[in-house]
Formats: structure tokens, sequence, C-alpha cells
């Protein structure tokens, strides 16, 4: 019994002794199943190439959800699955769209939590409510009605805030990820559209630092996604595109029409008349080239000025000598970014009837 009692507390210290140091000395050399048990305190977490983090969206039974979660404080009652903004004392309280104070939409509690009480948000994540009816890939916006709901229908009112807090997965299970970009519709028009049609109207209306910045605003096609990026280099389809306007003394459409017959000439009788191109976008250009008229003396001059994004006419080239009937040899200039291009007259030349020109071509090489 004695020789018993020894080896007992011999083993119950190895045990004891084999706990102090389970983390320091285990090695994973498998797969493991944690069996729904919590790792808490946890400092690091440092993956390999190719180590992820799985997050459950195959959600089996109603009022699951997964997620990355915080801990926060309610200020007000919340229902589980409620969506919720930020107050300036730190609490967390129910959003909704059709006043900005309560918006955007950061986070969803995932319990129900009183107010006052410490509770779990998710940020990010999957839940699964079988209330709900909804259909795989529909998109999901913060509700003006009812505060802390979520619609699927974009927010009617011409003041209301448009946010996006998440998509469908399928009838009953809905993926939360909000985006905290909010559009106010009254900016856009009080017509209800299509996310598409939304993105068309919010990339023509380029933020003003964006366009100052050279770079340009385009719809992809798919809805909610928009695409900042450098403009385009300027083919000469660009350049011919739209008809030139201006103040040349006649036929000025005719500077950019591509046709080269003499008797389709374009001309200026006075100095700073002009005959402007509209790209209608931000594009690149670094060369031009002028098809002249043989009634030109070749003592007028030229220059061609690009409207930049800083909203600016700049002079591009000057000094351009008008010439006779035929093609100048492509030069380069500075490459620019520019919206539109003018050929303005700086002297007047004293062949025919002032500075003429049969056509012009301004674009990237």
């Amino acid at each position: 019994m004695k020789l018993g009692r020894s080896i007992q507390t011999q083993i119950a210290a190895h045990k004891v002794e084999a706990a102090a140091h389970a983390l320091s000395a285990i090695t994973v050399d498998a797969d493991k199943d944690w069996q729904g048990k919590s790792i808490s305190n946890f400092k690091n977490l440092e993956l390999i190439t190719g180590g992820y983090v799985r997050l459950e969206d195959s959600l089996a039974n109603n009022l699951e959800w997964s997620g990355i979660a915080f801990e926060g404080t309610a200020g007000e009652d919340l229902a589980q699955f409620q969506t919720v903004y930020r107050t300036n004392d730190d609490k967390y309280k129910k959003a909704k769209a059709d006043d900005s104070a309560t918006m955007p939409v950061i986070a969803m509690a995932v319990e129900a939590i009183t107010n006052n009480a410490t509770g779990l948000f998710i940020l990010f994540g999957w839940i699964r409510n079988d209330g709900f009816t909804l259909t795989a890939g529909q998109p999901a916006y913060q509700s003006a009605a009812t505060a802390g709901v979520v619609t699927t229908t974009i927010p009617p009112a011409a003041t209301d805030q448009v946010q996006k807090v998440g998509i469908a997965l399928t009838a009953k299970i809905a993926h939360f990820n909000p985006t905290y970009t909010v559009f106010v519709k009254s900016h856009y028009g009080d017509a209800v559209c299509s996310e598409t049609e939304a993105d068309n109207k919010i990339a023509a209306d380029v933020p003003a630092t964006i366009f100052a910045a050279g770079l340009v605003v385009e719809a992809t096609g798919e809805a909610g996604q928009l695409l900042v990026k450098e403009p385009s280099n300027a083919a000469l389809g660009d350049f011919q595109a739209t008809p030139a306007t201006g103040t040349f003394a006649q036929y000025v459409e005719r500077v950019n029409d591509n046709d080269l017959n003499p008797t389709q000439y374009t001309s200026a009788t006075v100095i700073e008349q002009y005959a402007e191109i509209d790209f209608g976008k931000l594009v690149k250009i670094d060369q031009w080239r002028q098809f002249g008229h043989d009634t030109n003396n070749e003592n007028g001059e030229w220059k061609i000025e690009y409207y930049g994004p800083d909203l600016a006419w700049h002079n591009w080239v000057t000094g351009i000598p008008t010439r006779k009937t035929d093609w100048g040899s492509m030069t380069g200039g500075a490459e620019v970014i520019c919206s539109k291009a003018r050929l303005t007259c700086e002297v007047v030349d004293t062949g025919g009837i002032g500075s003429m020109i049969i056509e012009l071509e301004v674009y990237h090489s």
C-alpha cells in the first residue's frame, strides 16, 4: 500500500509538470481537432505560405454565425443580428439610413445585448436566419425605415444614406461585409436606379481631388465596383471621334474630320481664333502633325494648347509654322494629360484667306 501511494504521488507530480510545460513541448505533426474548444490570451499567429484562417459559411442551424468578432458595449438594447454604428461615447447603437448621425454601419451584434452591457459583434462574417427569404447574390443595404435592420431594397428617399452591408449567400445565409463608403441619393438625383447605373453616374461625377491628380474613375460593369486608374493613351480615333468646335473663321469641324481633300479646309483670320477638340475623357498625348494648304505663304504660326487635370488651359507646343498641302512630320511633344486640345492662331498667314489647314492630328505614340 505504501509503495502504491508513492507511485501514485510520483505519477501525479509528473502530470502536473507535464501540464505546466505542455505548450512549450507540444509537437503538431498532423491535423488536430480542437473539439470545439477555445484558445484564449493568444498573442501571435504567423501563417506560412498557403496558410489561411477558415471561417465557416455553411451554417447548419438557425441563428448560427461565424466571423471576425470583438467585444463592445451596447448603447441601447440590441437584438441578435442588428446592425450598429459607433457613438461618440464608444458605444454601439442601431444604425438607420435616414439619418447621417446614425451611419455608417460598422458592425453587427451576434447576440442579444442589453443597454450598457458588453457583448459580441462581428466586423465581417456569415449569419443564418431561417426567417430570411433571400435570393443568392442579392445585395443588402442598411434600412432607412427600421433601425438595425438590413433590407434588399435601396433606400428610396432622396436624402437617404445608401450603404451596402452584405450579400445573400443562400436563401437563409447572408454574408456581412459592410463597405464604409456611404452615398447620399440626392447627390445623384432622386430617381431610383440600378447599381450599375449608379456606378456610371458616380464615375461620371469624378471627385476633384482624383481628377486633379491626373487619375480617372471608371465603372467596371460589376455592380458596386469602380476602378481608379491612370488615363489611357489617346488614339487617333479618340482625337477624331468628336467634331471640333471653336472660333475659326469657317468650317471648324473640318480640322479633325480625317478628310484630306483640298476643298475641305478651315482657317483662322484673326489671332487667338481656335479649333477645340474634346476627347471626352482624360487621356495622355505626346505627338502631333498638321496637313497644310497650298494658299499658305508659310509665315503664319499656330500653337497647340491642352486642358489639364487642373481645369486650366496650358501651352503645349508654340511657334508652329503654317505649311503647304502635305503632311508635316509627326513631331513629339512632352507627354501631358488632358481632356481637350486646341489649335490656336498666333500669327496670321499672309496668303489666301488667313492661316489655312486641312487636317490636324494629336494623339499618343
